[in-house]
């Protein structure tokens, strides 16, 4: 823990800091409040313990100009004057504590321990806050499994770095919650977030958007206009769909990523923001780039941080989680579920992910007339596939699914029933071979072959 120690009187200082280097402080000593004030501005202590009648400044002043920077920081106020009128007037103003001249080597000690304890305390509820804040207000994005926890340590270190980030995923998969996870715990959360889909606006129309335009630019330009990045100076700007944006207007895209500055339509003044941009697509841009229709500067510029959104079959885990929260926004819950909707759930592979998922929800729920959800009652596209991915000639899993068990156990159960039925469906398509079956999984095949290993699939 840093101290100050600022009095006038060099034998006092000495001894202090003797006293407290002993204790294992790092202690630093001014003989006014005027150099304990310049020195503020490159090092901040946790303590500082001054005197109060000094030349050039009172206790009372000093601890105004420093809280006035620093807020933080712990007054401990030295007076050989101490009455209960001037104690309270050093509280108002700030100070944590008072040492009445002279003063033992265990009084100091004591508030500072009193200080540090309240110090830790402080980081622990910092901590603990930061942690809630990390796993469970990334705006409504669910789920526990290993992908999620992965893809939430990710988010939670991209939040700290002011970085372009580049979020790709099939459609569906969640890429807007993400970008709006990473602004919601960064240094930006207090200010605006905004969300652009590029595919929905016009080339000529989406530059006079982002950029703004100046009056008299165009036909109907009556005044001068702020684009997107102007609105979200400070902020943070989500550019999705971005590998649909027309390929001159991506140049421009670049300046204001290289150089903070954007130009209006029809001005020449160049503007300066502070703006993060999140971009994201369901397209592979590299392969954008081979055909001419990207930019590869561009994408080297968006990719400095790049975050892969796993699809809804790869966290086969969540499904459950998540239809539970699509229930509940219906006034129903998970145990309106029978066994066999679930296990029609968990079958799936879900090409439209958590976007499909929340559909078929709403879906069920608007037309199911009993109160429990029974297989029957999901669409025919789910149960037609779960039928014809019935494996054969891989047998499907002979583990029979326990009731008998509390409701967490059974999920588990069922999401390994399911991940082993969806692997022999797989590789029955495939004709056993384990390349193909991983493409067609969307899986990497390192990770096919794991998922093999897990369930002893030979």
């Amino acid at each position: 823990m840093k101290v100050f120690i600022v009095d006038d009187e060099d034998s006092l200082r000495k001894i202090l800091k003797i006293i407290l280097c002993r204790e294992g402080y790092e202690v630093s000593e001014f003989d006014s409040p005027i150099n304990a004030l310049e020195a503020l501005k490159k090092n901040v202590p946790e303590v500082i313990i001054s005197d109060f009648k000094m030349p050039q400044m009172n206790g009372d002043e000093f601890i105004d100009e420093a809280k006035k920077l620093y807020p933080e920081i712990f007054f401990v106020i030295m007076t050989a004057f101490a009455t209960v009128k001037g104690a309270v007037s050093m509280m108002k103003k700030g100070a944590y504590d008072y040492l009445m001249k002279p003063f033992s080597e265990d009084e100091v000690l004591s508030v500072l321990k009193h200080i540090k304890q309240i110090q830790e305390l402080k980081n622990e509820n910092k901590r603990l806050k930061s942690e809630l804040n990390i796993k469970y207000s990334f705006c409504n994005m669910i789920g526990k499994s290993d992908e999620m926890n992965r893809l939430y340590n990710l988010i939670e270190k991209v939040s700290r770095i002011k970085s372009t980030v580049l979020i790709t995923g099939e459609s569906g998969s969640g890429k807007e919650l993400v970008a709006r996870g990473i602004h919601h715990i960064s240094d930006r959360k207090n200010k605006h977030f905004l969300a652009v889909n590029c595919a929905a606006i016009s080339g000529e129309i989406l530059e006079s958007e982002l950029f703004g335009y100046k009056k008299g630019a165009f036909t109907g330009a009556i005044s001068n206009k702020k684009g997107y990045f102007e609105s979200t100076d400070g902020g943070t700007l989500f550019l999705d769909e971005i590998g649909e944006m027309d390929f001159n207007l991506q140049s421009k895209l670049l300046r204001v990523l290289e150089t903070g500055e954007l130009l209006r339509v029809g001005d020449s003044i160049p503007i300066k923001v502070d703006v993060r941009v999140i971009a994201a697509t369901n397209k592979i841009l590299l392969d954008e780039i081979d055909k001419g229709s990207f930019r590869k500067d561009l994408y080297y510029r968006l990719e400095v941080v790049k975050l892969l959104l796993p699809p809804l079959r790869e966290r086969a885990g969540d499904i459950v989680m998540l239809a539970d929260h699509f229930l509940n926004l219906h006034g129903r819950t998970s145990e309106c579920m029978d066994a066999k909707f679930v296990e029609g759930l968990m079958n799936y592979s879900w090409p439209g992910n958590i976007r499909e998922l929340k559909n078929v929800i709403e879906s069920v729920c608007i037309f199911a007339e009993a109160d429990k959800l029974e297989f029957n009652d999901l669409p025919e596209k789910i149960k037609k596939v779960i039928v014809s991915d019935s494996p054969q000639p891989f047998a499907e899993s002979d583990r029979v699914v326990n009731y008998d068990v509390s409701f967490k156990e059974f999920k588990k159960n069922i999401v390994d029933t399911a991940e082993i039925n969806y692997l022999n469906a797989v590789l029955n398509r495939s004709g056993g071979n384990v390349s193909k079956a991983a493409e067609m999984a969307s899986v990497e095949r390192r990770n096919f072959q794991k998922l093999l290993k897990k369930h002893d699939i030979k």
